[in-house]
This record gives structure tokens, C-alpha cells and sequence, in this order.
């Protein structure tokens, strides 16, 4: 039996949702507006006096031989990375770890994929909980009045996350926890961090020049951690949760991973326009488009017999597609520039829609990620997938060659240095 779990129900009348929650025998309903999260009506710990007795009694008990780990993440990127340190470093000995989703919508499908990746990568756990929504209030109410102090906490690179969560708990330890290419910055409002620990992609993206921030701040230098618990962890997703089409080598297939259309930079319309260009560039060259819309992405597509529309529920990292397909394309999806790091197939991205945007993650893609006109100047028409595979390859790894490591990379160096300590 579970511990906690939620039934929705919607109030046709005045189109409030109902939550009826059960725990540990405790039953109890809310009736709250459909804009606002189920845990922004958890606001005073003197109304549920009972459930955070049971909780602290029961399951957050204090042990002075057990752990106590809160694991916050962003997504299933940052989940199976956090995952693969604590494999990694064997931080399931001893120890009890409570997992949080930090995340602006609640999508019972995507908690579900959440806890079987947690299940697939042998996660101990004794409670897990959902945080809906960026609000602080959001958090201090929940986790402050109804959990216990935790010894360590793993938390994503945002600083504004974190922020919250050593406001919360100022006597854990903080370990922070990279949630792809994107989020390689850190900002001065992160201090006393314990470890920064992250990937070391294609020994280029080293995060050297987050090294005087994090040690001025009171942290030690950043420790890698290993891919291979990584590719442990997606070789169990992937038989678990199989593409839903068939790849063939005779397809010549290119997967294009969409973009999230919310982003401040460009608009809607642009972001459709940039995508259906590229595409039709691809189809001319005689490539297959293998479209992976971005999970926050509401745009209808029509699928052909040379466009398909591939849906996940774990992300693309996750899958061996080396022999199914010959690259990855994005206009700056961090998937393009990591995918070669976890799976050996080329990543290409749009440096013109890239190019000026003043954000450190999406320049990093740009710097690390070739063009992906370099992949349109390769014709697919009458060539086998073998020979578009090298052809497409050594365009990749010449074009990663000589690029400098990333803390020898000054253009990137003096734009961090702006956004951190001006």
C-alpha cells in the first residue's frame, strides 16, 4: 500500500478541483481554484497537526547512522544525473532519501515515468512528494511545516532554487547537481555548497570557469561524475519505455528535437518558422525528419511518410540510436550538444537564432555545437547510411577539435564573468 497518493476530481459546478488525499490512513479533501497548486492550500501546519506527527514519528524518525538526503530535481535529465552520482558514489548506504519534483505543472503521467526511473536505477526511498509550482510560499509552506531538517540536500544548478532551500534548511550540507549544458552557471547568490557535480562532456565542457565562484563561495572544485552509471540507468529506461516508431538505416533518419516555445527570447511564430526551414532543408537533402517535440509543446504537427513524430517519456540521452540514426538537430536544445557525450551520434543546432541571446547556457550549445548548415552541405541522396554516418561524424568531432576547453574558452569566460559579478 502507499504511503501518500491523490484522487482528482473536478467540480463541474464552479470548475474547482477536488484532491481527496490519503496517508497512512488519513483521509482528507481539498476544494482549491484550478490555477493554484494543491500545496499552496497546505498553508498551516496547525490544520493538519496529525499528518505531520505521523510523518515525523514514523517515517522521518531520526537515526544518527542514517542519512537523511532531500533529492530536488527539475526533470528526468537532472533525475537520472543525480541518480548516477548516488550509484556512482554508493550514497544509498546508510541512508533514506526523500525525492521532489520541483515543477510548474502536476502531470500524473510524468510523476508516474518519475517514480519507475527511480525504481530502474535502485533508489531506496521512504517518501517521495511533488512540489507544484515556483512559488517560495509554495515551498516554505509545505516542506518547512510539514517535514523534519534534513542532513544533505542534492539540488539542480538554479540558483534561485537553491536559495529557497538553504533558507529552509540552513543546517543541511548542499550538493549541487547539473541539469544539462544549459545550466553550467553559477550565479553569487549560491553559497556554501558543499560539491558541485557534474558531467565532463567530451572532456571540453570542464566547468573550470565556475571554479572561482564556486571556491569564493566556500565549495570545492567540481567533481565529475561517470557516464557509464548514466548509461546503466538509460539501458533499463530504454527497454522499459521503447521508441513507439521503427527506425531504419535505410530511412536516413534525423531526429529534430523541438523547442520549447515559452522561452522569452523568440516568439511563437519564429520558433515554427526557424523549425519548418531547417526541416524542409533536411527533406531536400533526402533525410528522414524524426520530429521529438519538446515535452511543453502544444503545437499540432502533421505527420508524412519523411516527417514522424516521436513521443518519449524519458528523454533522448536515455537511448543507443547509433545505428538508427545518423544525427541530432535542434535550434539550441541542450539534447544536441550532450548527445554525442552519452551516445556517440552528432548534435548540430541553429547558431544564427542562438547567436546574441544573452544567456550563458544557450551560448555554451552555440560554442560546443556545430551549425547545422555544416550537416545540410552533406547530400544523403544515393548514399548508405554507413558512409553518411563517418561523413556526418568527422563534421562533428572536426569541428569539436579545436575548440578550446571551456575554461580556456574567453568569449564564454568574459560573458560569465558579466552575468556572476557585475
Amino acid at each position: 500500500m502507499k504511503l501518500i497518493y491523490l484522487e482528482k476530481f473536478k467540480n463541474e459546478k464552479n470548475n474547482n478541483l477536488i484532491y481527496r488525499i490519503h496517508f497512512m490512513g488519513i483521509k482528507f479533501s481539498l476544494s482549491i481554484y484550478e490555477q493554484l497548486s494543491i500545496f499552496d492550500a497546505l498553508f498551516t501546519p496547525v490544520k493538519y497537526p496529525l499528518f505531520r506527527y505521523k510523518y515525523n514519528k514514523y517515517i522521518n524518525k531520526k537515526d544518527k547512522k542514517i542519512i537523511k538526503r532531500l533529492i530536488v530535481t527539475n526533470g528526468n535529465l537532472n533525475l537520472i544525473n543525480t541518480l548516477s552520482i548516488i550509484n556512482q558514489h554508493n550514497l544509498n548506504k546508510n541512508a533514506k532519501n526523500d525525492f521532489a519534483n520541483w515543477s510548474g505543472i502536476s502531470n500524473p503521467e510524468f510523476e508516474t515515468t518519475t517514480e519507475e526511473i527511480i525504481k530502474q536505477a535502485g533508489g531506496n526511498r521512504q517518501f517521495r512528494f511533488y512540489l507544484c509550482g515556483r512559488l517560495k510560499d509554495v515551498v516554505n509552506y509545505f516542506v518547512k511545516n510539514l517535514l523534519c531538517e534534513y542532513d544533505e540536500i542534492f539540488c539542480p544548478n538554479f540558483p534561485e532554487l537553491i536559495e529557497i532551500y538553504q533558507k529552509l534548511f540552513p543546517k543541511s550540507k548542499f550538493f549541487v547537481t547539473e541539469e544539462g549544458v544549459c545550466n553550467l552557471a553559477l550565479f553569487d547568490i549560491i553559497k556554501n555548497v558543499e560539491k558541485c557535480i557534474f558531467s565532463n562532456y567530451l572532456n571540453k565542457l570542464d566547468f573550470s570557469c565556475t571554479n572561482k565562484a564556486i571556491l569564493s563561495m566556500g565549495g570545492g572544485a567540481p567533481d565529475a561524475f561517470n557516464k557509464e552509471e548514466f548509461l546503466k540507468i538509460a539501458e533499463k529506461l530504454e527497454k522499459k519505455y521503447p521508441f513507439d516508431i521503427e527506425l531504419k538505416q535505410e530511412d536516413k533518419n534525423v531526429i529534430f528535437c523541438g523547442t520549447y516555445s515559452g522561452l522569452k527570447f523568440w516568439t511563437l511564430e519564429e520558433i515554427i518558422n526557424y523549425q519548418n526551414n531547417i526541416i524542409e532543408n533536411l527533406l531536400e537533402k533526402g533525410y528522414t525528419v524524426i520530429f521529438k517535440p519538446h515535452p511543453r509543446d502544444g503545437y499540432k504537427y502533421k505527420e508524412n511518410e519523411k516527417f514522424k513524430i516521436l513521443k518519449t517519456k524519458i528523454p533522448l540521452e536515455c537511448y543507443s540510436l547509433k545505428d538508427k540514426c545518423l544525427a541530432v538537430v535542434s535550434l539550441f536544445s541542450s539534447a544536441s550538444c550532450q548527445i554525442y557525450h552519452y551516445q556517440g551520434i552528432a548534435g548540430f543546432c541553429s547558431h544564427n537564432l542562438i547567436r546574441n541571446t544573452d544567456d550563458f547556457g544557450l551560448n555554451v550549445i552555440e560554442q560546443y555545437t556545430p551549425p547545422v548548415e555544416s550537416l545540410l552541405e552533406i547530400n544523403a541522396n544515393g548514399r548508405t547510411f554507413k558512409e553518411l554516418q563517418i561523413q556526418i561524424t568527422n563534421k562533428y568531432l572536426d569541428y569539436i577539435k579545436e575548440k578550446p576547453f571551456l575554461h580556456e574558452n574567453k568569449l564564454l569566460n568574459e560573458f560569465y564573468e558579466r552575468k556572476t559579478f557585475s
